[in-house]
C-alpha cells in the first residue's frame, strides 16, 4: 500500500474583537505525507514493513501582539521539519487471533532547521522503540501481557545555545478482560514503568461494565497515570524556552461513571461524569520565554450528556452538553478557576440529512464561561458539509466552516494579549473524491 497526500494553503484571515477582519501573517501551511507498507504472510503469521514520512514548510507566525491591527510575532519565519518512521512487525497467527500476538521495532526522527526572527535554530529528536505483546484465552479471562523498551535522543542547537539529552523507559504490563456472567464484565490492568531519570512507577486501572438488557449498559472505572515531562521541558536552552531540569512527574487518579442506552429504534441517550485528580500538574507560562512548572494540584470535573433521534429514515437529530472545570492549587495558595479553560460550558445541536446521492450535516456549538483572557465569554459556531455522490466512485462535496463568522480563540495565556491564538473566520473548502 502507498500513499501520498499534498496540501498547500495561504494565509487565512481572522475578526477582531471589533468585528474587523484582518489576515493572520505566515499562517500558510505547505504539507507533503507519503506512506508505504508491504505486508508477507508466512502460513498464518504475518510480517510488516512500514514507512511514513511528513515534510512541512509551514509559515511561523506563532501569535498576535496585535490583535486589532494584524500584527504577528516571528513574521518572516517558516518552520521547516520532516518526520520520519521507519516500523518492523511480526505478528503470530494473525489470520486466525488477530492483531493481539506480536513483536514490533521502530526508528522514529523528527528534524527541524528554522530559523526564527533571525535567530539559528536546529532540532533533531531520534527515537528507537522495541515492544512485544502476546494474547490468552483461558475460560472467560481475555489476558494481553507486554513489555516495552524505548530511546529518545534530542539535540538542539538556537543561536549557539545547544542542548543534548536523553531518556530511557522501559515497562511491563498485562490486562485482563473478565467476563463475569449475567451481563457483568470488568477489566483489571497494571502497569510498571521504569524511566532513567525518575525510575520505577505503578501504575493501574479497574473497570466494571453492566448490561442491564440488550440495548443498555452503565459502567464505572478507576484509573492512574504517570506522565514524564519531555526532553525539551526539561532541557531547552533557547533564547525563547529554557529547560526546567527540576520538574517532577506529573501524576493522576481519575474517576468516571456512565451510562448508554438506545430507548427506542429512535432515540439513543449517553451520560457520564468523571472526577480526576492531578498532583504536580504540568503547566507553562510565557514571559519573553517559555519555561514549565508543576502545579502543587489540579482537580478537573466534568460530564457529558447526548441523545440522537432519527426523525425519519432521512433525518437525524443530534444534542448534547458538555461541562468542564479546571481548579488549580499553585505554591500551596488553595484552588482557584484555570482561567485558560478554553470550553467551561458546550452545547452542541447537529442536524443530518442522508438519501439518495446527498448527505448533509449541520453542527452547531455554543461555548459559554470563558474567562476574561479570551475577547469573547462565549461564541457561537456553525460548519456545514454537503456531498453528492455523483457515481459510486466519485463524490463531489463543499465544506463551510464558522459560517456565523465569528472572532474567537482556541486557547489564552496569561501573559499575551486578548485575542493573540485567533481562529480563522468564515471559510469554505470545495472538492472532489475519487476512488480508482
Amino acid at each position: 500500500m502507498i500513499t501520498y497526500s499534498k496540501e498547500k494553503r495561504g494565509n487565512y484571515d481572522y475578526r477582531d474583537i471589533n468585528g474587523n477582519s484582518h489576515e493572520f501573517y505566515d499562517s500558510y501551511r505547505d504539507h507533503e505525507d507519503m506512506t508505504f507498507r508491504y505486508d508477507r504472510y508466512f502460513g498464518k503469521d504475518r510480517a510488516t514493513v512500514d514507512f511514513g514520512r511528513s515534510r512541512a514548510k509551514d509559515g511561523y507566525g506563532i501569535y498576535l501582539t496585535n490583535p486589532t491591527q494584524g500584527v504577528v510575532y516571528g513574521r518572516g519565519s517558516t518552520f521547516d521539519s520532516t518526520i520520519t518512521n521507519i516500523g518492523l512487525t511480526y505478528t503470530f497467527n494473525q489470520k486466525e487471533k488477530g492483531e493481539g500476538t506480536f513483536l514490533r521495532f521502530t526508528r522514529n526522527g523528527d528534524q527541524t532547521n528554522s530559523p526564527f526572527a533571525g535567530t539559528p535554530y536546529e532540532h533533531d529528536l531520534r527515537s528507537y522503540t522495541f515492544e512485544g505483546q502476546k494474547n490468552w484465552t483461558l475460560k472467560n479471562h481475555d489476558i494481553v501481557g507486554g513489555v516495552s523498551w524505548e530511546e529518545q535522543h534530542l539535540w538542539e542547537n538556537n543561536d549557539g545555545s545547544t542542548m543534548d539529552a536523553k531518556a530511557i523507559t522501559k515497562s511491563i504490563f498485562a490486562e485482563d478482560r473478565w467476563t463475569l456472567g449475567d451481563g457483568w464484565s470488568m477489566n483489571l490492568g497494571g502497569r510498571y514503568e521504569h524511566h532513567s531519570d525518575y525510575g520505577g512507577d505503578w501504575t493501574s486501572h479497574i473497570g466494571v461494565n453492566k448490561r442491564i438488557s440488550e440495548d443498555t449498559h452503565v459502567y464505572a472505572s478507576w484509573g492512574s497515570a504517570v506522565n514524564n515531562p519531555t526532553l525539551k521541558m526539561r532541557y531547552a536552552n533557547t533564547p525563547y524556552m529554557k529547560g526546567n531540569p527540576d520538574l517532577e512527574q506529573e501524576k493522576s487518579r481519575t474517576v468516571t461513571v456512565g451510562v448508554d442506552s438506545k430507548v427506542n429504534d429512535k432515540l439513543s441517550i449517553s451520560a457520564s461524569v468523571y472526577d480526576s485528580k492531578l498532583k504536580n500538574a504540568l503547566n507553562w507560562q510565557w514571559n519573553g520565554i517559555t519555561r514549565y512548572y508543576n502545579v502543587d494540584e489540579e482537580k478537573r470535573r466534568g460530564l457529558s450528556l447526548g441523545a440522537t433521534y432519527k426523525i425519519n429514515d432521512a433525518w437525524r437529530v443530534r444534542a448534547g452538553y458538555d461541562y468542564s472545570r479546571i481548579r488549580i492549587n499553585a505554591n500551596g495558595r488553595g484552588f482557584a478557576s484555570d482561567d485558560r479553560n478554553t470550553r467551561p460550558n458546550g452545547y452542541i445541536l447537529g442536524l443530518t440529512y442522508s438519501k439518495h446521492k446527498w448527505d448533509i450535516s449541520n453542527n452547531f456549538t455554543y461555548v459559554t464561561g470563558r474567562s476574561d483572557l479570551y475577547t469573547s465569554n462565549n461564541y457561537f459556531l456553525w460548519d456545514m458539509n454537503i456531498n453528492y455522490q455523483w457515481r459510486p466512485d466519485t463524490k463531489f462535496y463543499i465544506k463551510g466552516y464558522n459560517l456565523t463568522n465569528e472572532h474567537y480563540e482556541s486557547s489564552a495565556a496569561t501573559n499575551l494579549v486578548r485575542g493573540a491564538y485567533a481562529m480563522p473566520e468564515r471559510h469554505f473548502v470545495f472538492g472532489v473524491s475519487h476512488t480508482f
